[in-house]
Parts: C-alpha cells; sequence; structure tokens
C-alpha cells in the first residue's frame, strides 16, 4: 500500500511497518524514516493539513484507526514514541511533552472502515 504526503513525501506500507520518502524531484525519493506499526495496514491517507498519516490497522481480528503525527520527527527507528488511546487522560499536556517525538493516536473502532477519514 502507498499514498502521497503533499508535495514532499510519500508513504510506503507493508505488513506491519511504514516507510516514508522524501521526493526531492519528480522521480527522485530519498528515506526519510521507517516505523513500526501496532498492526497490519489494510489502508493509509495522509492529511496535509494536519501533516499526519492515518492508517486502518488490524490486529487479533480488531480493526483500529491510528493517526501518526509528528513523524517528520522520527529520526531513527528506536527512538521514543508515544501512544495514545482516545478517551484515555494524558497525565502532562501534549503540547508540552511529546512535541518532538512522534504519536501515534488510536481510536478502536465498533465496525470495520473501508478508507481512512482525514480531517
Amino acid at each position: 500500500r502507498f499514498c502521497g504526503g503533499g508535495r514532499d513525501a510519500l508513504f510506503v506500507a507493508a505488513g506491519c511497518k511504514v516507510e516514508a520518502f522524501a521526493v526531492t524531484g519528480q522521480e527522485l525519493c530519498q528515506p526519510r524514516c521507517a516505523f513500526s506499526t501496532l498492526g497490519r495496514v489494510l489502508c493509509l491517507a495522509y492529511s496535509e493539513a494536519g501533516d499526519y498519516l492515518a492508517t486502518i490497522e488490524e490486529k487479533n481480528k480488531a480493526t483500529f484507526l491510528r493517526a501518526y503525527v509528528n513523524w517528520r520527527s522520527k529520526r531513527t527507528e528506536n527512538c521514543r514514541v508515544c501512544i495514545r488511546m482516545v478517551g484515555h487522560n494524558v497525565e502532562a499536556p501534549f503540547s508540552e511533552t511529546y512535541k518532538d517525538q512522534m504519536s501515534i493516536v488510536e481510536m478502536p473502532l465498533s465496525e470495520a472502515l473501508s478508507e481512512a477519514p482525514l480531517c
């Protein structure tokens, strides 16, 4: 699976991994970062307005909508990632604690989606 990430990025998903590429010309892409997903990627979409990647993932027969925020700050595969679940409180203010690291916002679904909604 793949999708465009605005004018300067391209995302490729295979299994439980997403690779982001910097698009520097009409035919030139450079690896930017890669990150593991929490489940097998069924669908992905990029929001240029919010600069995040939304995925529909499947794990243990459950379907999840996940938003990968601040993905541009992910420099290495082993750097810290914040995982938040919709409906659960975060102890520290989000903007202060997680502004320089990638965050995954997880939204469990009660029914399957065929496309990732964006806003």
